[in-house]
Formats: structure tokens, sequence, C-alpha cells
């Protein structure tokens, strides 16, 4: 039996009371079959100097944060893609920050690769926040089949 799907819209009903990116709903990790685009941050992976927080740790809230204003009307026209920023039945969510550790760098990576995997499997397109380049190189390396 199909799960039964019951995300808000982003068009309709965008959360701007959490800071989550371009105002879309905040989810949690069970939900991600629901949707089209799943967001999620990870403040760090392997940081360039062992044990310290990447400078860019804080990007990912940066990034939600800096998008609040815009969540403030997602019709907003995008004329790169000639139609509204979040497109009409979008079903897009935000997961948040993963619990990354520049203490624990390969715990960090899988943590990435698990993520990533499960968005996949799920049949939702995984877009990660980071500001720490080796954060996408883990994300952008995961296969489809885990």
């Amino acid at each position: 039996m199909p799960m039964e799907c019951s995300l808000p819209n982003a068009m309709t009903n965008p959360q701007n009371n959490t800071a989550t990116y371009l105002g879309v709903p905040a989810a949690k990790r069970d939900s991600v079959s629901c949707a089209d685009v799943v967001i999620f941050g990870a403040p760090d992976a392997t940081p360039h100097v062992p044990g310290c927080a990447s400078h860019a740790a804080g990007a990912p809230s940066a990034l939600r944060e800096r998008t609040r204003q815009i969540a403030e009307d997602p019709s907003r026209w995008d004329f790169d893609q000639d139609g509204p920023l979040i497109p009409v039945g979008l079903r897009a969510v935000d997961l948040g920050d993963l619990p990354t550790n520049p203490v624990t760098p390969v715990e960090n990576r899988s943590l990435i690769s698990s993520t990533t995997a499960s968005i996949l499997r799920a049949g939702a397109v995984p877009l990660l926040l980071s500001g720490d380049d080796s954060a996408p190189i883990v994300h952008m390396t995961r296969s489809p089949s885990g």
C-alpha cells in the first residue's frame, strides 16, 4: 500500500517561522519519500585543520537565513527559469543540518553519504547546503545504489 503523502506545498504554505531554505517546509528524515527535493545541510565534512570547525561551518544556516526575505513571496518570478522561484506543485522539504562534528571526519562523510543515498532511494533529488568544500565531494561521489 503506497504511503500517504501530505507535505505542504511550498508555494502556498511557506514556513517562515523556522529558518528553512527558501521557506520550504521543515521535515524529518522519515518523510523524504513524499518529497521531490530534499534539502539538507552539512556544516563540516573533513576539516582543513583536524578537529577545528571549518571557517564556513555556518554556511548552511546563513544560506537559510538569507533566503527568509525571498520566502516571504514564494511566487517571486525567477527570470532564469521563466517562472516562479518555487514551481507550483514542487514538494521540497528541508531536513536541517546533519549533526556533523569537526573531530569525526570519517563519521561526517559517512553521514553525508548515507543521507544522500536514502534521499536518492526515496526517489527525491538531494540538495546539499555546505560551505566546506569537502562536503560536496562526498555528496557528489555517492551512487544511488548506496
